[in-house]
């Protein structure tokens, strides 16, 4: 029951902190006194649970958490049974979804005609494009478009913002890597996040979600009718990895929920894209692109 109540509050933690209740607090402090290893698994579980939302906020809380939480499991003893490992799974991943569009294509034949997106989006383009992955996954370089000296240009940027978190035991920490962005609020981008110096265009010919059960296989996404569209993405600088970029999300569309019930990135209506780099509110923009208006195809 001790440890059942930890798991409760271990997915509760994805909306926000957990109130300092007597019930958690007993049950940290009996499975503590029943044979637990170290306090300060109980204490770091307690302080990333009911911490100060400026200290924890989204997945970055229940990322806290749950690593916690598989240490207390460690400690008893039970996180190699089938019964906790399915319960501790099904705590990350409870619709047992995988990772949100982390596979993006922009075709090589596609990626040339960037040069001709001035009939397009209304501007040209430099001559020469910077060298980019066709095939996009997380911390590789992609395209972007961003403004500089009033001019629009093409640039190459590493794929995700590097972060650096706490690590399961005291003293250590973990290093992220967040590609997506779905709360506008985040400390890790509310600082940019309406900047139109940090506003970027991702482009893209088509976008991956995984199949589910099935295993590597993908399903792919594009707008119908274009061959390239953008992603509405914000970058800035990293002091390790260069320029960064990542793009926003929002709730699927009718297409790309059957796959993805949980998000789907935010793709921009031509009309949007000097709206969008020139800094408007980001959740003007955060709405799902019509799905009448999009294909897919499974590979």
């Amino acid at each position: 029951m001790a440890l059942e109540a930890l798991e409760q509050v271990c997915a509760e933690s994805r909306h926000g902190r957990a109130p300092k209740t007597r019930a958690l607090a007993f049950a940290l402090a009996y499975l503590w006194q029943n044979g637990g290893g170290g306090r300060w698994r109980y204490d770091g579980f307690w302080k990333a649970a009911t911490g100060d939302p400026q200290s924890f906020s989204g997945w970055s809380r229940f990322n806290e958490v749950t690593s916690f939480l598989s240490g207390i499991y460690h400690a008893h003893g039970m996180c190699r049974t089938a019964e906790i490992q399915s319960r501790f799974d099904s705590l990350y991943n409870p619709d047992n979804t995988p990772g949100m569009c982390n596979h993006y294509r922009n075709d090589p034949e596609m990626i040339a005609k960037l040069q001709d997106w001035r009939d397009y989006i209304g501007w040209s383009l430099d001559d020469e494009l910077p060298n980019a992955e066709s095939n996009v996954y997380p911390k590789r370089q992609g395209l972007v478009v961003r403004q500089q000296d009033g001019k629009k240009i093409v640039d190459a940027m590493h794929w995700g913002f590097p972060w650096v978190t706490k690590g399961k035991r005291p003293g250590t920490t973990k290093k992220m890597n967040t590609t997506n962005i779905r709360n506008l609020k985040s400390p890790l981008f509310r600082g940019i996040i309406n900047k139109a110096d940090n506003r970027c265009l991702v482009p893209f010919t088509q976008f991956a979600e995984p199949k589910p059960k099935a295993g590597r296989e993908e399903v792919w996404f594009s707008v119908k009718e274009r061959e390239i569209s953008a992603f509405a993405g914000i970058w800035r600088p990293d002091k390790d990895a260069g320029n960064c970029y990542a793009f926003l999300t929002c709730e699927p569309n009718p297409l790309v929920k059957p796959i993805h019930p949980k998000a789907m990135p935010v793709i921009l209506q031509p009309d949007d894209y000097d709206r969008w780099l020139a800094g408007d509110g980001a959740e003007e923009f955060q709405a799902p692109f019509p799905s009448q208006l999009m294909g897919s195809v499974s590979f």
